[in-house]
């Protein structure tokens, strides 16, 4: 498999990549195996401190509250174990020895989707996270365009800084400009289904060639729905088949993945579209046919959400 636990080649838009043998790690798990030299990013409490966040591991207190407590290492992805703590009672209860806290941040959530070769960031896609509570997302959106320069340029010098004679896709993450999370994979490009992009990106894993050139702009609109842990989740093939076909990119989710999703709930579908009232009108009309429904406290923050 060319990607290894998450293959891109089973879209229809990308039947035809010429990939042969290149093996592109897609997931943490394969990056982990794949980068050894590279993957001290993934040591969550390193992390913070070399980007001279406020953390420390169990035993260790913070001077101030709130606190986000999380694993040292996840390679499942989306904020599994994260939690805020508001007070030394409560970090006594939930800092286990594999968890380690780290500053609260407030502010805009993006991500930073890279195309790398030996340490120099060659493209770059940026993804603005609406955020709703305890690790779950509204929706994502391409703000590349709209991004500063001086937030670009930290996340190129801090790749040259860190990942020297690193060759391939990189992902990190940031609220109000302060680096959280770093990724030895891509983030959410391959959802554009750009085949010409991911040519590209498989010829970068191969020989490290870089030919891409944008041609034109477009805003990219990320949906996401998440659900209780205990939620069932039944939709009618034939609404499906349907999100499928008005879609750029559509996903359901896996029903028993509670090791990928944070606390509160588990993602249970995600779509992609270049406009965003259609996403908006895709997700509600799931939403609203999903049996049993949804509750409330799910569904009413989403963006555009209307009840039948």
């Amino acid at each position: 498999m060319p990607a290894p636990n998450y293959d891109f080649t089973k879209f229809e838009a990308y039947k035809n990549l010429n990939i042969d043998d290149v093996i592109i790690p897609t997931t943490d798990d394969a990056a982990w195996e794949y980068f050894c030299e590279h993957r001290w990013v993934y040591d969550k409490l390193l992390l913070a401190d070399v980007n001279d966040i406020p953390c420390g591991p169990y035993g260790v207190y913070p001077t101030k509250y709130p606190v986000i407590v999380k694993p040292i290492v996840n390679l499942m992805g989306g904020g599994y174990g994260i939690r805020k703590v508001d007070n030394e009672k409560d970090l006594e209860r939930w800092l286990l020895p594999e968890l380690f806290w780290m500053n609260h941040f407030k502010g805009e959530h993006l991500s930073y989707d890279c195309v790398v070769k030996d340490g120099r960031v060659l493209y770059m896609e940026i993804f603005k996270g609406h955020v709703l509570r305890d690790g779950m997302f509204d929706f994502w959106e391409t703000v590349t365009h709209e991004v500063g320069s001086a937030q670009i340029n930290n996340i190129v010098n801090w790749t040259e800084a860190n990942l020297s004679g690193y060759t391939g896709c990189s992902c990190y993450e940031t609220i109000n400009d302060n680096m959280i999370e770093a990724h030895l994979r891509m983030g959410d490009m391959d959802r554009f289904m750009n085949p010409t992009l991911m040519q590209s990106i498989v010829n970068l894993y191969r020989d490290g060639s870089w030919e891409y050139q944008e041609k034109e702009y477009r805003k990219y609109y990320l949906f996401a729905t998440f659900a209780p842990y205990t939620q069932e989740v039944n939709i009618s093939k034939r609404l499906l088949d349907q999100a499928e076909k008005d879609c750029v990119f559509f996903q359901l989710d896996s029903s028993d993945g509670e090791l990928a999703n944070p606390p509160a709930g588990k993602r249970i579908f995600a779509l992609g579209t270049w406009d965003q009232d259609v996403g908006v009108r895709i997700r509600n009309k799931l939403i609203n046919n999903i049996n049993p429904p949804i509750p409330d406290e799910y569904v009413l923050p989403l963006y555009g959400y209307k009840s039948d």
